[in-house]
């Protein structure tokens, strides 16, 4: 993902960057975590202030997104290692440092993006009143919602070459196994994954919504 203007811009309730990027000398941005985590939320808050001012809505931010090490308590209960959430009592986005440090390593900088772009789709939903349905149609949707800011990213050029590939490559990683589709914490098969993905990149938020 390229780094844009927009990385200036100051949201009160995103993390605070102290090294903003990490010099390399090939083409590729070498990101840490927390500028990119930043980053990728100043671009989220954009783009759906713009979808919900084009649809007449107001949009307001997520009250903060915040970084954790093991288990941590949260509005919304305990959350513990290897993972990311919304939780809707407090508006706001929990995720493992660990967790998603090891994705930028392992798979690359989308793959990042594309986990906080999921639970920002979960707090749209909480925001238009959809976030009460099925854990799978919820999980399903904010994939799809995902897919719709990486259409807009791709369409800005902050896309690189590759970023797709990791947005998928994460999905096909963590679908649910077999068997698992009438699970409480249900999030669908890779397949149904990527295609709900696949329809948001298509189509944007409309697609999904």
């Amino acid at each position: 993902m390229k780094p844009k203007l927009i990385l200036a811009l100051s949201v009160a309730f995103f993390i605070l960057i102290t090294p903003v990027l990490q010099a390399q000398t090939t083409e590729t941005t070498q990101w840490e975590l927390q500028p990119l985590v930043s980053f990728v939320s100043n671009d989220l808050d954009r783009y759906w202030a713009s979808v919900f001012d084009s649809s007449g809505l107001t949009y307001r931010s997520p009250r903060g997104i915040f970084a954790y090490e093991d288990a941590t308590r949260t509005p919304c209960g305990v959350v513990r290692g290897e993972n990311a959430l919304y939780c809707a009592r407090s508006s706001s986005i929990h995720y493992d440092q660990s967790f998603l440090n090891d994705i930028l390593i392992e798979i690359g900088d989308f793959a990042v993006a594309f986990v906080i772009a999921h639970e920002w789709g979960h707090f749209i939903q909480d925001r238009l009143g959809l976030f009460s349905r099925s854990s799978l149609q919820n999980e399903l949707q904010a994939d799809c919602l995902a897919g719709a800011y990486t259409r807009f990213a791709d369409q800005s050029g902050i896309l690189e070459a590759g970023d797709l590939e990791e947005g998928r490559s994460l999905l096909a990683q963590i679908g649910d196994p077999p068997g698992a589709q009438r699970s409480q914490n249900a999030h669908g098969t890779a397949q149904q994954r990527l295609d709900s993905f696949e329809t948001g990149l298509a189509g944007g938020a409309n697609a999904c919504l």
